[in-house]
């Protein structure tokens, strides 16, 4: 599934904007500390392991889930937009 990932974000957010799903993750772009603040905190909300597949080094990303599929994936991600980090 494909995301928008913007870095530098006062807090971790997932939203859903004209069909295109966009995360707002709090770590800067370098080293791969973006790639990884997504995977661990849709991990977290979905509660199964989702991995940055493409785009590392781009803000268009393609992220996978070994236990869901695209649509499921897609699905699951609806269902958690609007939620921001525990206490924010």
């Amino acid at each position: 599934m494909r995301i928008k990932v913007i870095p530098g974000a006062k807090k971790f957010e997932l939203v859903f904007r004209n069909e295109e799903c966009i995360v707002k993750v709090r770590s800067p772009p370098e080293k791969g500390k973006a790639n990884a603040e997504v995977e661990r905190e849709l991990t977290r909300l979905l509660a199964v392991k989702v991995r940055v597949c493409k785009g590392l080094k781009s803000r268009d990303k393609e992220i996978v889930s070994e236990e869901l599929g695209d649509k499921a994936l897609e699905n699951a991600l609806r269902s958690c937009a609007g939620v921001a980090e525990p206490g924010q």
